[in-house]
């Protein structure tokens, strides 16, 4: 398969504590799947009634989100539903983890769906096992927002808005990454 991505980006390379222990080349991490390497996913959702005062008064039944289709380029799950905005973390000499995600969740929204300072808030973190693929430690982020986002790079197809009940019934239609189904447990889209 031809990707634009490169193949030789070094990503954080993680212990089974989730401590780093150095970097790993997206080609080795993506090929061998006893190595743990790091990953953002980020939802956005908003509320029909968004104003200030919205923040942790509301469920998430009464929220909508967007997700959207991966890019056909991408090396892994190429067309596959995803949360809003996902990524690799990219590995920095010296740098802390928590520092490393956090900005690698601002960047990829801002690159993939064209948001910028967002209020992201780190739902959690989980070791995700693809049998056969990858093996990635999972930060998850959310906001909740009234800003539109939009496609701003090659890497997503498409972005939809749905609500927290109609996602639940669009699961069973099509394909998402493994590690959106797990983040969409994580932050109360699914049981």
């Amino acid at each position: 398969m031809t990707t634009t991505q490169s193949q030789d980006e070094m990503l954080v390379r993680l212990n089974p504590e989730g401590e780093i222990i150095g970097s790993v080349s997206r080609k080795e991490a993506h090929n061998d799947e006893s190595i743990i390497h790091a990953a953002v996913l980020v939802m956005i959702f908003t509320h029909p009634e968004m104003d200030e005062t919205i923040e942790g008064k509301v469920g998430i039944e009464q929220l909508a989100g967007w997700f959207t289709q991966r890019s056909w380029d991408k090396d892994k799950y190429p067309g596959a539903y995803s949360v809003t905005a996902a990524g690799h973390v990219a590995y920095r000499e010296g740098a802390n983890l928590q520092e490393l995600l956090d900005e690698t969740a601002h960047r990829e929204t801002a690159e993939e769906v064209g948001l910028h300072g967002l209020d992201l808030e780190l739902i959690g973190t989980e070791i995700v096992h693809a049998p056969g693929e990858e093996t990635q430690l999972i930060a998850v982020y959310r906001a909740i927002t009234d800003a539109l986002p939009y496609i701003a790079d090659n890497e997503v197809a498409e972005i939809q808005l749905e609500n927290v009940n109609k996602m639940r019934e669009l699961i069973d239609d099509r394909e998402f990454t493994p590690f959106a189904l797990v983040a969409m447990r994580m932050l109360g889209v699914l049981s």
